[in-house]
């Protein structure tokens, strides 16, 4: 019986939050069934872990559409590597004080 396509572009943040619960707490079950050998289709967890990376991009897109941006603002990742290292010594610098 095949499953059918799931679109998370449409579904809102909490539906998004209880899929991935539910996503986790089908994770778990289908690895006990695997550590106990009772599990058939071990294709299974893969699908469910990719889910779960679905999941877990929607959510964080909408918690990017969220947040307001501010002038000049980039995200950690998207800094230079000596402009991240600079603020990590600023950072560390002024724990010490």
């Amino acid at each position: 019986m095949a499953e059918k396509k799931i679109n998370f572009a449409e579904l809102s943040v909490d539906e998004l939050r209880v899929r991935y619960k539910s996503f986790k707490e089908e994770l778990f079950n289908l690895r006990f069934q695997y550590a106990t050998g009772k599990l058939e289709n071990t294709a299974k967890l893969k699908t469910v872990r990719k889910n779960i990376a679905r999941v877990m991009t929607f959510m964080h897109q909408a918690e990017l559409k969220e947040t307001p941006v501010e002038e000049g603002y980039l995200p950690p990742r998207r800094r230079s590597k000596r402009n991240r290292r600079a603020l990590n010594a600023r950072a560390a610098q002024a724990q010490k004080k």
